[in-house]
């Protein structure tokens, strides 16, 4: 939520810092060294922050499922190239 909505306000690095702060936090049920954001540059100028998530949702294990674009399990780059064809596909799909 922090993210959209300070991707709405122009204040996307504001927003990833406060919803950092809230989760990051020590004991927090929250806090993963995993967990962060990250900007995806697919062709510039086109590029777009996701959430990198701190565990894994399961979603794979599901009938049909695969790992999600975000998913921890996955190596760094094959996220980062799962995210830039997702954005990729998202601006050719909107020209």
């Amino acid at each position: 939520a922090f993210l959209e909505i300070g991707r709405r306000r122009g204040e996307e690095d504001t927003a990833t810092e406060q919803a950092l702060a809230i989760v990051k936090r020590a004991h927090s049920p929250l806090a993963s060294p995993e967990l962060h954001f990250e900007k995806i540059i697919a062709e510039a100028p086109h590029s777009r922050t996701y959430r990198m998530r701190g565990g894994c949702c399961l979603y794979y294990r599901t009938d049909g499922g695969d790992f999600c674009d975000t998913c921890v399990l996955l190596d760094p780059e094959v996220r980062r190239e799962r995210l830039r064809a997702h954005l990729l596909d998202r601006r050719h799909s909107s020209l």
